[in-house]
């Protein structure tokens, strides 16, 4: 079976998604609004979603990887987006977890990437 991967384009106004196979022709694509919430916790949400729903329109199972590109401060050791003005609610929002939302559907991780 081919492997595949999910790349996500997270901005203030909408997600732009695609599932790649190993010689990153798009399999399936998404665009759609993105979510609000004050916590950052429908971002995290729909994240997840949307890979899920990917695999489902290109008849896949999980992808090997998933990377998410958001704009605002990223520590990359906990894999948590700690600020960007135009993502969620309000400028001082909170933490968006989108790798915790991602743990229960996919526990695998991407080659060479570091478990955490």
């Amino acid at each position: 079976m081919t492997r595949m991967v999910a790349a996500l384009d997270v901005g203030g106004t909408t997600v732009k998604a695609a599932l790649l196979d190993e010689e990153l022709k798009p399999q399936a694509t998404l665009r759609e609004q993105t979510a609000r919430s004050a916590d950052g916790k429908a971002l995290a949400e729909q994240v997840a979603d949307i890979v899920t729903r990917l695999s489902e329109q290109a008849g896949t199972g999980a992808p090997a990887a998933v990377g998410v590109v958001v704009p605002g401060i990223v520590d990359e050791e906990i894999r948590v987006c700690h600020f960007s003005a135009n993502l969620a609610g309000s400028p001082s929002s909170a933490s968006a977890p989108v790798r915790a939302a991602r743990r229960p559907r996919s526990s695998r991780s991407a080659p060479g990437s570091r478990p955490r």
